[in-house]
């Protein structure tokens, strides 16, 4: 019964692993839109700029939290 419980653990603890590593991936990804973001707007019109590249920073800086965040959480996670 022990081994089956056992068992079951590392298969939660590898499925949150699998969660880890693609929440990993989307924010990279969506760092990675915010970076492309910001030149994009130097080549719109002078108002809409300011507004789009202070967006494109705010989504990089969002999706660099998100995979730092699933970074620690993997190191907590597997000690």
């Amino acid at each position: 019964m022990a081994d089956e419980r056992e068992r079951s653990d590392r298969g939660v603890l590898s499925d949150r692993h699998k969660l880890y590593v693609l929440c990993g991936f989307a924010g990279v990804a969506v760092a990675m839109l915010g970076i492309w973001l910001s030149p994009v707007s130097a080549e719109i019109g002078r108002r809409e700029m300011t507004l789009l590249y202070h967006v494109g920073w705010f989504v990089t800086a969002a999706g660099s939290i998100v995979t730092i965040a699933c970074v620690v959480l993997t190191v907590v996670d597997t000690r």
